[in-house]
């Protein structure tokens, strides 16, 4: 029992704490320029699998969905993919022009390289630019997060496949149907473009 508590109070005293799966809210996400918008539709129920976070501080709010939950037990090593946007204030006023894709595995599961690849009814095409990349260290296992930006056209069309899949450095995701419902579900968040 006295090993126990020291355990527990060591981790208190060095900050242990659950790794985050999402990156700190920023202005940095919000792109300048977009198209002009009408106000976003109101979010679904509490049930709902979209997650609205509005920061005071820095004035912004982040709309996501996760697709992918990820598994990490044994022999099960399944990646997590949340996509989400961020826009200023608490109601957008333009439409973003990019989606953005938190990919996260954990070790043993590690990836190649940092290229996205997205595949859409067989369709494959590399995605342009590289991801920012941050990895969070555990005690028993590190988590590796890569996050993309997806042009919102490329988001949008991922969401109207048949079949899809997106792969990070050789770990391959792909979506079932209700996956890519999910999808269609963030991008009914978006506001609508004003004429």
């Amino acid at each position: 029992m006295r090993i126990h508590s020291a355990l527990v109070l060591a981790a208190a005293a060095t900050g242990c704490a659950l790794s985050p799966v999402m990156p700190p809210i920023s202005r940095s996400y919000v792109q300048p320029g977009g198209a002009p918008a009408t106000a976003a539709p109101a979010s679904g129920s509490a049930t709902s699998p979209i997650v609205r976070e509005y920061d005071p501080g820095e004035d912004v709010t982040r709309v996501s969905v996760t697709t992918h939950r990820g598994q990490y037990f044994l022999w099960a090593q399944k990646p997590r993919l949340t996509f989400f946007f961020v826009h200023a204030g608490q109601a957008p006023t333009t439409r973003p022009e990019v989606m953005y894709l938190v990919f996260r595995t954990q070790t043993p599961q590690a990836v190649l390289d940092n290229h996205l690849q997205l595949t859409c009814d067989g369709a494959t095409r590399m995605a342009d630019g590289l991801p920012t990349s941050r990895v969070v260290p555990g005690i028993l296992a590190s988590s590796h997060y890569l996050t993309f930006e997806i042009p919102l056209a490329t988001y949008l069309a991922l969401g109207r496949c048949g079949t899809a899949e997106v792969q990070v450095g050789g770990v391959r995701a792909p979506f079932g149907a209700d996956q890519v419902a999910l999808l269609g579900l963030l991008a009914r968040e978006l506001p609508t473009v004003t004429p």
